[in-house]
């Protein structure tokens, strides 16, 4: 249940500096509308195109730790979810990571917390699959109310593309930059999303995808 809130939530530094410089001579470049072309707005738009990089990787190599690289805890995030939706994230985190991972939270956390549930639900799946397979049969349906049961209510599924497909083409419709908070709307292919950015030691670190 908690899993289909946080869906509809995100529906959505020196390592980073490295990332955007690799990424502004050799990657691909998002396209803009009307959106001035500056060293600055291609900082952004670079950071934004490791992020979804980043979450494959996090995922991939099952390591949450590296979001850290490109994604940040920040006041902003829960401001701009809500009281209510900030409670149901913190409740969900709590079932995850724990209650000391839920007590001081933002969009950092909270992939993190994504992506190790979706991780432990992968396995679980997995492992009743192979079982299945060795005894030439499909999972039942106990099996699978059984599996939901130990992934936290919620059924598991197998990796898509929503980790698979990292190299995006985004654009961009708008960019406002207010000193060290960047606020941008793109259409990353599928759905136009809402992203906001924070500038720490002159590196941009996303704090929120909405």
């Amino acid at each position: 249940m908690f899993t289909k809130m946080l869906s509809k939530l995100l529906l959505l530094v020196g390592i980073v500096c490295m990332g955007i410089i690799v990424f502004l001579v050799f990657g691909q470049r998002s396209k803009a509308t009307n959106i001035p072309d500056t060293p600055e707005t291609r900082e952004i738009m670079a950071t934004m195109q490791r992020a979804y990089e980043v979450l494959t990787i996090a995922h991939d190599t099952e390591d949450v730790n590296k979001l850290s690289e490109v994604f940040i805890d920040d006041p902003d995030f829960l401001r701009a979810i809500g009281p209510e939706r900030q409670t149901q994230l913190q409740t969900y985190i709590r079932e995850i990571l724990g209650s000391t991972a839920s007590e001081n939270f933002g969009y950092l956390t909270a992939m993190k917390n994504k992506i190790t549930h979706r991780l432990q639900g992968e396995k679980l799946l997995k492992a009743a699959l192979e079982k299945a397979k060795s005894e030439n049969r499909e999972l039942t349906p106990m099996e699978w109310q059984k599996l939901a049961e130990q992934n936290h209510g919620e059924r598991p599924s197998l990796p898509n593309l929503e980790f698979a497909n990292n190299k995006r083409q985004f654009l961009y419709k708008s960019l406002e930059i207010d000193g060290d908070t960047a606020r941008a709307v793109y259409d990353e292919g599928v759905v136009t999303r809402r992203a906001i950015l924070k500038r720490i030691n002159g590196c941009w670190f996303v704090a929120g995808i909405f």
